[in-house]
């Protein structure tokens, strides 16, 4: 057999899955024809087609040494070391092959994976916009430029390359799944229901349309229906973690009783995050119970397990800070940007838990602010901080171009919206820079409540990894802290100052008060938060749809020990009002 028909035979043996075999011939190949490129190249290629990538290494670098011209091979050894996180390396084996084919999809493609893993996000849509220039019909190449324009908070065009994707397979619930969630970050709510609906009309019984939908009936306040909805995915798709969690949190303590044996089997078994999400939804229901041992024990477990998925980085933490800190020290920046001609934002700030999605509902309940939750504003101006760049007159008015580009047609036409995105307390100069008009609201609880609140909530994946372990939570408490008493030094008239505890126990006199401050007409509507018509996108989605109560507050005592890593880790300069503890 010439080496070429053997060539032939084991690609053809790796496409049909055979790989553990293809590989062994291959290795006789080599002893039979000496060491050609080709034949290296397919055993690689069985290697990765076995899910061996990191083995197929070796192999495709000889491959490379005797013929560094095989752009073939260089295309599916960048492939590989993209699967094991080595982008940079994948860019430098590309080099020559994309210098050589400088129009070849498979390489215009691998460029973009490069540069998004290296969070070179202009770079890798461009090479996206390339690719889809090449192939245009490609609909995982408008899904990658979605993903790229995502994590540059392009949503609006992000949105637009999903649409395109349905545009040619409009039968795959997925897309409209994916297109949901992009107009729910939006603020476009009734669009992200109704994309959801298409999902669930085109899939009937597909669990993941079906969740998509019921998190947004919760968040626009239709409890039952949503219920329903989680029920039915749980029929779909038994032993479902997340649909379980739902379930566990929004059901009475009868119909609980008929979940609890069954989820707490399965977390007998269930490893990782699906033990973590079981014990948060096992904590639920012990407490409706009024067991509280076992609540504790759940929830102790739930939240190591999320601790070793999510590890917090102190210093990584410690160093945004510094580098914010040190780039406006005592110094209060110049006003550089004119008032922008759309509407006027509201940056609600506090720690997560400590009330701010409240607020927002508060002021959300006036007509003339459109609240859009957590938006991703903060994510524009961190690449400003980590490269010490400048942020004068041009980039302020560039930043507001961008930002205010991704408000929803409602927010657009109103006079204010609302951003509670937890970050942003970090960026309050440059917010202040780009938005000299903006109002800045502040939110404060105790924080021994904020953080038994945090430990007992379970955040979105790979989000706020402090708070599943109270002594990262001080560190990270210690953290905000100090940044806040930096910008309340330099802005001591510009950040309203409002304490979650006033706000239960007085919504009326908060109300009027966030009112003036925002310059609109107090309505009766803003002391009543559980009348929103508006959606919410938080976990306390399903509580906001209660009147306002205080039964939040003063939940620490008698939970001393618990909290000892914590207020042991707390700088008391940085929190006197503990200081009497």
């Amino acid at each position: 057999m010439s080496l070429q028909n053997e060539l032939n035979r084991l690609f053809s043996m790796v496409s049909q899955g055979k790989s553990k075999k293809a590989l062994a011939q291959a290795k006789a190949a080599i002893r039979r024809y000496g060491q050609h490129p080709a034949l290296f190249h397919v055993s690689a290629l069985a290697q990765c087609a076995a899910g061996k990538q990191r083995e197929a290494i070796p192999n495709f670098q000889k491959a490379l040494k005797l013929d560094p011209d095989f752009h073939d091979a260089a295309k599916a050894y960048a492939t590989a070391l993209i699967k094991l996180g080595q982008a940079k390396q994948a860019a430098s084996v590309l080099r020559r092959a994309s210098a050589a084919l400088p129009d070849d999809p498979a390489i215009a493609k691998l460029t973009a994976l490069t540069k998004f893993s290296e969070r070179q996000l202009d770079a890798a849509s461009e090479a996206a916009t390339h690719f889809l220039q090449l192939q245009p019909d490609d609909v995982q190449g408008y899904l990658l430029r979605a993903d790229i324009l995502e994590a540059g908070n392009h949503l609006k065009e992000a949105a637009e390359d999903v649409m395109h994707a349905i545009a040619k397979v409009p039968n795959d619930p997925e897309l409209w799944i994916r297109l949901s969630m992009l107009n729910a970050e939006r603020g476009e709510h009734d669009a992200a229901l109704q994309t959801a609906e298409q999902a669930v009309s085109i899939a009937p019984d597909y669990p993941r349309a079906i969740m998509q939908q019921a998190n947004l009936l919760l968040g626009a306040g239709f409890r039952s229906e949503a219920i329903q909805g989680y029920r039915r995915a749980l029929t779909l798709n038994p032993g479902e973690p997340e649909t379980i969690d739902q379930l566990a949190k929004l059901q009475t303590s009868e119909e609980n009783a008929g979940l609890e044996s069954s989820v707490a089997n399965l977390f007998k078994s269930a490893k990782g995050r699906n033990r973590a999400i079981l014990g948060f939804a096992l904590t639920a229901i012990a407490e409706q119970k009024g067991d509280n041992a076992a609540a504790q024990s759940y929830l102790s477990t739930a939240n190591r397990e999320m601790a070793k998925l999510t590890p917090y980085s102190r210093k990584s933490e410690q160093t945004v800070n510094d580098k914010i800190m040190g780039r406006y020290a005592d110094v209060k920046p110049p006003e550089q940007s004119e008032s922008h001609k759309g509407p006027c934002p509201i940056f609600i700030l506090g720690l997560p838990r400590s009330g701010t999605t409240l607020i927002e509902t508060i002021l959300g309940n006036h007509p003339d602010i459109s609240p859009l939750g957590e938006r991703d504003s903060c994510d524009l101006l961190y690449p400003v901080v980590d490269g010490n760049l400048v942020f004068d007159k041009t980039a302020a008015d560039e930043f507001v171009r961008r930002d205010q580009a991704e408000l929803s047609e409602e927010a657009k036409g109103s006079r204010f919206y609302t951003d509670k995105m937890p970050e942003n307390h970090r960026m309050i100069g440059f917010l202040k820079t780009a938005y000299p008009d903006c109002r800045i609201i502040h939110v404060k609880r105790d924080p021994r409540d904020t953080a038994l609140s945090m430990w007992r909530a379970r955040f979105a994946d790979g989000a706020l990894a402090y708070t599943y372990d109270f002594s990262d939570m001080a560190h990270r408490f210690n953290l905000y802290a100090e940044m806040m008493q930096m910008w309340q030094r330099l802005y001591p008239n510009e950040i309203h100052v409002v304490h979650y505890e006033d706000v239960v126990s007085d919504p009326v006199s908060v109300s009027k008060r966030l009112a003036d401050l925002c310059d609109v007409t107090w309505l009766d509507a803003m002391a009543h938060p559980e009348t929103s018509a508006n959606t919410v996108r938080t976990l306390t989605a399903y509580q906001l749809r209660q009147p306002v109560h205080s039964r939040s507050v003063g939940k620490w005592p008698g939970k001393e020990d618990l909290l000892k890593p914590f207020l042991d880790g707390l700088d008391p300069k940085l929190w006197p009002e503990l200081a009497a503890v």
